[in-house]
This record gives C-alpha cells, sequence and structure tokens, in this order.
C-alpha cells in the first residue's frame, strides 16, 4: 500500500483545532505551569512557588486555597530555614543545591496534583519564567533581609 500525496501527514499538526478544545482554552484564564512553579521554587524557596500556585487558585476564583497555599509555603520554607540553620554545619557545602532541587521538585508534583488537566488545557502565563525568576528574586531579598535583622537582633 502506498502513499500518496493526498495523504495526511501523519508528523504534521492539524490547521484548525476542533471547536470543543477551542471552547475550553478560551474559558479558561492562563496560569503558571509546573514548570514556573519549580523554576520559582527552586530559585526562591517554598514561599515563591507558593505564590505562584496562590495566583493560579486565584484565577481560576478559588480564594480560600490561594490563602492556604500561601500559609503553606511560609511554613515550608520557615521548616526548611530552621533545619538548616540548626544542621547546617553537619552538612557537606554542595548539599544547598541538592536541597534546592528536592523541595523545587516536590512543589512541581504539588501543583501537578493540585492544578491536573488545567494544566494542559489552559495557556500558560506569558513570560512566565521571567515572573517565576522575578517572584523568586523577591522572595529571597526578603528572606535575606528578615535572615539579617533576626541575627542583628540575636548578635546583640
Amino acid at each position: 500500500m502506498s502513499r500518496t500525496a493526498t495523504n495526511l501527514n501523519p508528523f504534521q499538526a492539524p490547521s484548525i483545532a476542533s471547536p470543543g478544545v477551542q471552547a475550553k482554552t478560551s474559558q479558561l484564564p492562563p496560569l503558571f505551569t509546573d514548570r514556573h512553579i519549580y523554576l520559582a521554587s527552586f530559585l526562591g524557596t517554598p514561599l515563591a512557588g507558593s505564590l505562584l500556585m496562590a495566583r493560579n487558585h486565584q484565577r481560576c476564583q478559588d480564594s480560600q486555597s490561594a490563602a492556604i497555599t500561601v500559609v503553606g509555603g511560609l511554613v515550608a520554607t520557615a521548616a526548611i530555614i530552621a533545619v538548616t540553620m540548626m544542621f547546617g554545619e553537619l552538612l557537606p557545602p554542595t548539599s544547598g543545591i541538592f536541597i534546592g532541587i528536592g523541595y523545587g521538585m516536590v512543589m512541581q508534583s504539588i501543583a501537578k496534583r493540585v492544578f491536573g488537566k488545567r494544566l494542559e488545557i489552559a495557556p500558560a502565563v506569558s513570560h512566565g519564567n521571567w515572573k517565576a525568576a522575578g517572584v523568586a528574586g523577591l522572595c529571597l531579598l526578603g528572606i535575606v533581609a528578615m535572615l539579617a535583622v533576626v541575627l542583628s537582633v540575636s548578635q546583640a
């Protein structure tokens, strides 16, 4: 059986999406993807990732889940800071990168579980990587300022 030029190319995307898919995507607001949440968490602690997840909850009109997500991110960040301050001297110098990868992957899997199919159907936020990096930088700035105040008060 030979293929002719009139047969459809199985490797070429269809030129027009089905009306059902267009209707679903036009109703959903743009969301931060799980990759954006991973990037923000890796660069700026779980607090940054939870802020992006909270923004997704707000865009889906679920403000109660948004508040719970931010509180969870604050608790996770405080726990990581406390553990690393207590046991930091026992850890190898390069362990920080692996800790960051670890909680970044945890936040990414939580985002996949919470938002599920919505992440696949909804359009991604434009310039999402830059926005994730900006949120991460602001979170780090706040955490460093808070730690500087705590350390200066404790040494006084």
